[in-house]
């Protein structure tokens, strides 16, 4: 118990639409930095919109909050069509960050297509799945952790608010729950907001509107937090003055599950993550096939090119294509979505890590981490001057653009005969037990009262 005469420690409020055991791995974050917070003599409260949060799985000073989610008009149409059909529609496996389009629309990041009346039919329902879908899937959100917040800020009193997206919706959330709160706010962005608006909903008029408001959002946060040093120094060009800091995703190193002893010689190769947006997995079919045509032996040894998780339609006739092309088509699987410690069981067994980071100038797919910090290989498909390839080189990751088939089939033949093995460079910090002081540094910045 704290002493009168002993300062109180200091408060944090961590606003977090996904949570463990979500799949979506954004919500590893904020958990990871909050437990490590916590035992440096943080209190920190987690609101989350992830139903089934590991409540219990959290050190003493942390405690987590589930917030429900509003139906949204867009939830009550594809229910009501759903409802009318008899199967479900592809839009039920869109990827968590990523908004569903409303039946029978393109699906998102797909041109409509046709000509006549059936083109401006399908180019009407893009535009109105962006509506229904602005600004992300997270609307339903919004005014329930507005509510929630305002709530928690009069019983709780934190001295900090973090709010981290996406779904970026959330900093909406917490803007309207701090109206006229001295409470200092910190925005979060692990991925860019207005800049992506077009990628995700495929409608251009969205672009301005989603510039408003993030706009809103940076201009009222006490300071902005980025996940790479591209990021923030977009924020900073686009916003003179504002206060925009990098702190780099991570990894908590003693939740990782042990890898096991290598079994047999082949190679396993592993893609873990949904595939969707701009992540083009055909180089690297195509490059393993180049390594196993290479490698005779691997044509029989067990080598396997494995994607697990969401893989959107049009992907899977891609790979499987391009399977058939390189002969390796019996070496190349679709695993489908699995809960979160199978799929990292998954990852443990595997000898490279593939990690896609196409067309992503300032943002770090958060999966390297977790490869990297179990000493996995890891091969990143990214363009050499993105955000993704700087965080591969400082983490020790190999980097191939998509082009560069040869070096990949290379480097796949270096982690199948053990020259690549996956060292960590000295001095990274990668844990984030380690990354947890960086955070109290940055964070100590905005509180009103020094840390005890």
């Amino acid at each position: 118990m704290i002493g009168s005469g002993t300062p109180a420690p200091p408060r944090l409020l961590v606003v977090s639409r996904h949570a463990p055991p979500g799949r979506a791995i954004g919500g590893l974050r904020w958990w990871g930095l909050s437990r490590h917070l916590a035992r440096r003599g943080w209190e920190v409260r987690v609101l989350t919109g992830q139903e089934g949060a590991d409540a219990e799985a959290v050190p003493p000073g942390m405690t987590v909050e589930v917030v429900g989610t509003r139906p949204t008009l867009n939830d009550r149409y594809l229910a009501w069509k759903r409802s009318r059909e008899s199967s479900p529609p592809v839009a039920s496996a869109s990827a968590p960050d990523l908004p569903s389009p409303p039946g029978g629309a393109p699906a998102v990041g797909e041109p409509a297509s046709g000509a006549g009346s059936a083109g401006l039919l399908a180019t009407l329902r893009t535009e109105v799945g962006g509506l229904l879908g602005f600004p992300d899937v997270g609307r339903g959100w919004i005014e329930p952790l507005a509510e929630a917040l305002a709530l928690r800020l009069s019983e709780w009193r934190p001295d900090l608010v973090v709010s981290s997206g996406p779904p970026h919706s959330l900093h909406l959330g917490t803007l309207k729950g701090l109206a006229g709160s001295p409470v200092p706010w910190i925005a979060d962005f692990r991925d860019p907001w207005s800049d992506e608006a077009r990628a995700h909903l495929d409608v251009g008029w969205t672009r301005p509107f989603l510039a408003r408001l993030e706009a809103d959002v940076v201009r009222t946060a006490a300071g902005v937090f980025t996940t790479t040093p591209e990021l923030a120094d977009t924020f900073r060009a686009r916003y003179p003055g504002l206060n925009a800091r990098w702190l780099p995703n991570g990894v908590d190193v003693e939740s990782l599950p042990a890898r096991p002893a290598r079994r047999g010689p082949g190679l396993r190769v592993a893609h873990i993550g949904s595939l969707y947006h701009r992540r083009d997995p055909v180089p690297a079919v195509h490059a393993f096939a180049r390594f196993v045509r290479s490698n005779p032996e691997a044509r029989h040894d067990g080598s396997v090119l494995s994607f697990v998780g969401m893989v959107k339609e049009e992907y899977r006739e891609r790979i499987e294509a391009a399977a058939r092309e390189g002969g390796v088509a019996d070496q190349v699987e679709l695993v489908g979505i699995m809960p979160r410690h199978e799929a990292m069981a998954f990852l443990a067994s595997t000898d490279v890590a593939l990690t896609l980071a196409q067309d992503q100038e300032t943002a770090i797919p958060a999966k390297i981490y977790e490869s990297v910090g179990m000493r996995i290989p890891t091969l990143v498909i990214t363009e050499s001057h993105s955000a993704s390839a700087v965080a591969a080189r400082r983490l020790g990751a190999g980097i191939h653009e998509a082009d560069d088939l040869d070096g990949m089939a290379r480097s796949l033949e270096a982690a199948w005969n053990g020259s690549w093995t996956g060292e960590i460079p000295d001095g990274v910090l990668l844990d984030y037990a380690d990354l947890a002081a960086e955070a109290e540094r940055l964070l100590a910045v905005h509180l009103r009262r020094p840390l005890p």
